[in-house]
């Protein structure tokens, strides 16, 4: 409860800077005809022609509908053509202007950040602490430490299962061979070194000043 109440005044806290920037802001000329082109058109030449004004049913005008707003960007559910609207916001005396407010998208993304990752998987990350802790507390009534441990290991050794398959060694000539050289470590690590050296050494080789026909013979 501390945590969701912690939560939650961060929450009022976003909600209200919204409602200082964007308030009254969130309107558009609404027309039957679906090709109207509301961007420009004022809430008074709006009304003159006797169409709608409305407002965005997600907006910063008052408090409560700010909060459904924030929770509408914390559960990422339809937060891109919410964050369209934001950037067309425009005052009714101007109307909706396309693009109008391009830094908007530091708000949202900020909101979207902080709500929807930082602020969520802070409640899951208590939230899976105390149920962690619960546990343990039922766990030392009836059991000690070492029981716990004893019981843990006899589980892990139950679900164990042993792959025979990759212990047998296979009877190919070559595989027997290779084993045979590989078990002679001093040979197999300097054989490997000298491998790295003599490439390494090759790469050096190569410059911006090789011609073409040096550059060929080296490829």
């Amino acid at each position: 409860m501390n945590v969701l109440l912690v939560i939650l005044l961060f929450l009022a806290t976003l909600a209200i800077l919204g409602m200082n920037i964007m308030a009254k802001k969130m309107g558009f000329c609404a027309s039957p005809d679906p090709y109207f082109d509301f961007y420009g058109v004022s809430k008074a030449a709006c009304l003159a022609e006797g169409l709608s004004w409305e407002v965005y049913p997600w907006n910063m005008d008052d408090f409560a509908t700010s909060m459904l707003t924030i929770f509408v960007f914390a559960s990422l559910e339809g937060w891109n053509d919410l964050v369209y609207t934001f950037l067309d916001a425009n005052p009714d005396t101007s109307g909706p202007v396309f693009e109008n407010r391009l830094w908007m998208l530091t708000y949202n993304l900020s909101v979207i950040y902080l709500c929807a990752f930082f602020c969520v998987n802070l409640f899951v990350g208590v939230i899976f602490l105390n149920f962690s802790l619960a546990e343990q507390k039922a766990r030392d009534t009836f059991l000690s430490d070492n029981q716990y441990k004893f019981i843990n290991i006899c589980k892990m050794v139950v679900k164990t299962e042993s792959d025979f398959s990759s212990m047998q060694l296979s009877n190919n000539p070559l595989s027997i061979r290779l084993r045979a050289i590989m078990k002679y470590k001093g040979i197999y690590d300097k054989a490997m070194m000298g491998l790295i050296l003599t490439n390494i050494l090759i790469l050096c080789l190569n410059s911006d000043a090789n011609s073409l026909e040096s550059a060929q013979i080296q490829a």
